[in-house]
Parts: structure tokens; C-alpha cells; sequence
């Protein structure tokens, strides 16, 4: 088909007889903006669509434009504009995140990874995920983030074979490689990597990968895990305290709903408290569930969040170093009232960041002492 110069001389019919009926040897290109535009033609996409494109300059033409025709434009323009769009979406997705740290004590200064950066980056990451036959394609999308970076990373799976039914009623296979994204974020505060990932052995690979492209040293981060993130301690210490959210403006109330406890014993005792609210079920059945808190390790706990648009959604934190959040965007609030609330370990803590609850000085201390 000959494009016209004049979209009202376009025979549309013959452009869509085209689209429906695309075979393998469709461009692949044009493949992937078809999907992208498919993917982002909802008005929450199109919206944050227009935000980028007028930051970057592109002109967006008539303003009776439907989603789908802003974000064919868009993809004409600047490609790359729909990729961060497509990445930012799968933050509202649930996320678990693992936590590494440095194995050195002192944290190099940090810089945002340019763009020679982040190719060297894709790079390593195809070297390495060719090698373990999971496909090269590696992108690298960063998402701005203003003490250190967060990135989606789009790369294959292992090979799927499925069977399939033709149209005159012969059966053949289709053999694919799935498309997965990976999340992976790290604080130049702290020095914390926390990565989203299928399997152990990713997270393992993108510590090594971004430890030797960012600082030169494939062994920056201690992928053996010595630095305990999360402690669960607090739900002792403080009880019922330890929930209080009227300090983080996004959240309007936190209860327990699940708590995970191994009792010390030889029978590897294991309890499982699950309620709409612990405590109060506790209390309800006259109990103390931390009596003897020598005896008992808490291993798990899930967190119901309200937040003041009156949605719903649940965290939750199993120490070492593992959160799992229902939406990953998310993530920056959730971690301040960790950090506010004593949830994190003390080698987390920044100088710009609060101090644990309780100790002197805090404004924790005098905000639970007035509750």
C-alpha cells in the first residue's frame, strides 16, 4: 500500500485488510509499535503520554486526538517515550523485592548512568542471559528517581512450545520466547540494591552485572545477604504502636493482618495468625502473644494499607530482606513508614532519614508517647 501525503485520501479498508491479516514476515518493527500502542491506548497511559511528549517538545497536533492516535504520533517521533510509558505501568504491578547491600562500609559517591552506561549495561546483561539460553534482547528503561535510579528491564524466558489448531483444521506448534520485565532499584543513600526477579540466580546476575558496569566490580554487592534489612522487632517491642501511620500523608491506617511465628522447639513448631486485624484478635482472646519473646521468631508479617484515595493494598516483609508489595510504585511510600516505624535496620538509616522509634531525639518518640 502507497501511503497518501493527505490522510482524507487514505483507503483505510486496505490499511486495515493488512493489519488483520499480518504474517510472519510482518516488519518487526512495526510489529512492536503496533503492541506498544495497543498496550498504552488507555486514558491513565495517555495521559502520562501527552505529559512526556510536551516535556520533550513533540508536538501533538489537533486536540480531538484519541489515545491511540497520540500514541501512534508519539511512537513516530520518539520511541523511546512509550517505552518508559509501557515501563512506569508495570510499576502498579506486585512486585517482591530482594535486598542487597555493598560489601564495603563505605558507599562510593553516585552518579545517574548515561546512556554509554546503560548500553555497556544491556551488553553484559546479553552476554549473560545468551549464556543461559534465555535470548539476547536485553532493554534497559530507566525511571528517574532523585537518590538513585530505578530501572525496568524487558529480557526473554526459556523457549515455550505450544500446540496449535490452523484454520483449515491442520494442527502444527508455534514455538516462543516469552517477554518478562525485572524491576530493579538502588538507593545511593544506603547502597541498597533491591531487585525483582524470577529466580535466585537473576537477582544474583544483576548484582553482579550492575556491580562491575556502575562501580567497576563485579562483587560490590554481598550477594550472600550478611546485612539484614528488615526486622520484624518492632511488633514486639512497640505492639500496636509500631502501625501508626498519622505521620505519612499518603496512608490513612495500617493494621496486621498476618503474622507468620516459629516457635523455638524441636518439632519446628510453626504458627500462623491470619485475621483482619492481629492484634485485635489477640486481644480478643485474651492473650499475649509476645510472653516469652526469647522463645519465638517472627518471620513473616502482612501489612492491610488504606490509603486516603480509600484503595486497599497489602505488603509484606520477610526478613532477611524480602518485601512483596501488591503495586511496586508504591515502594517510596511504603519505605518511609518502614524507616519511621523502626521496620528497617539501623545500617538503612540516612542522615536525612528518621531516626528509629523511641530512641532519643526522635520525632517518633514524642509522636507515640502522645498517642
Amino acid at each position: 500500500m502507497n501511503w497518501p501525503r493527505h490522510p482524507d485520501v487514505t483507503n483505510y479498508r486496505q490499511s486495515m485488510q493488512i493489519l488483520i491479516t499480518l504474517g510472519p514476515d510482518a516488519p518487526s518493527r512495526m510489529v512492536e509499535g503496533l503492541y506498544y500502542v495497543s498496550q498504552l491506548s488507555d486514558d491513565a497511559s495517555c495521559q502520562q503520554i501527552v505529559e512526556l511528549a510536551i516535556d520533550a517538545g513533540i508536538d501533538l497536533g489537533v486536540y480531538q486526538s484519541a489515545p491511540e492516535d497520540i500514541a501512534i504520533r508519539v511512537w513516530i517521533e520518539n520511541p523511546s517515550i512509550l517505552l518508559q510509558a509501557y515501563a512506569e505501568k508495570h510499576r502498579i504491578k506486585s512486585m517482591k523485592f530482594v535486598s542487597y547491600y555493598p560489601r564495603q562500609t563505605t558507599i562510593p559517591d553516585f552518579t545517574y548512568p548515561n546512556d554509554q552506561i546503560l548500553s555497556k549495561l544491556e551488553a553484559t546483561l546479553n552476554y549473560t542471559y545468551a549464556y543461559t539460553r534465555t535470548g539476547c534482547g536485553m532493554r534497559v528503561l530507566p525511571l528517574t528517581k532523585h537518590n538513585g535510579f530505578w530501572l525496568m528491564i524487558r529480557h526473554g524466558a526459556f523457549m515455550r512450545r505450544s500446540g496449535t489448531v490452523q484454520n483449515d483444521g491442520s494442527v502444527g506448534q508455534v514455538v516462543y520466547r516469552p517477554e518478562y520485565y525485572d524491576s530493579v532499584i538502588y538507593n545511593a543513600d544506603t547502597g541498597e540494591l533491591a531487585v525483582n526477579a524470577s529466580t535466585k540466580n537473576e537477582r544474583i546476575n544483576y548484582c553482579k552485572c550492575l556491580g562491575f558496569c556502575l562501580f567497576g566490580d563485579g562483587s560490590f554487592f554481598d550477594i550472600q545477604q550478611r546485612k539484614s534489612k528488615y526486622s520484624l522487632s518492632p511488633l514486639i517491642d512497640l505492639n500496636r504502636l509500631s502501625l501508626v501511620s498519622c505521620d505519612i500523608e499518603e496512608i490513612e491506617s495500617i493494621s496486621l493482618c498476618e503474622l507468620l511465628i516459629r516457635h523455638r522447639s524441636w518439632q519446628q513448631d510453626v504458627e500462623v495468625r491470619r485475621a483482619d486485624d492481629v492484634f485485635a484478635a489477640i486481644d480478643e482472646d485474651s492473650r499475649n502473644l509476645f510472653d516469652d519473646s526469647s522463645q519465638i521468631k517472627l518471620v513473616r508479617a502482612k501489612f492491610r494499607i488504606k490509603f486516603l484515595d480509600q484503595q486497599i493494598r497489602h505488603v509484606t516483609i520477610r526478613p532477611p530482606g524480602t518485601v512483596i508489595f501488591d503495586r511496586a510504585s508504591d515502594y517510596c511510600v511504603i519505605s518511609s513508614w518502614l524507616k519511621k516505624r523502626g521496620f528497617l535496620g539501623a545500617f538503612c538509616e540516612t542522615t536525612s532519614s528518621l531516626t528509629s522509634p523511641g530512641t532519643p531525639g526522635s520525632p517518633e518518640n514524642g509522636l507515640i508517647s502522645r498517642l
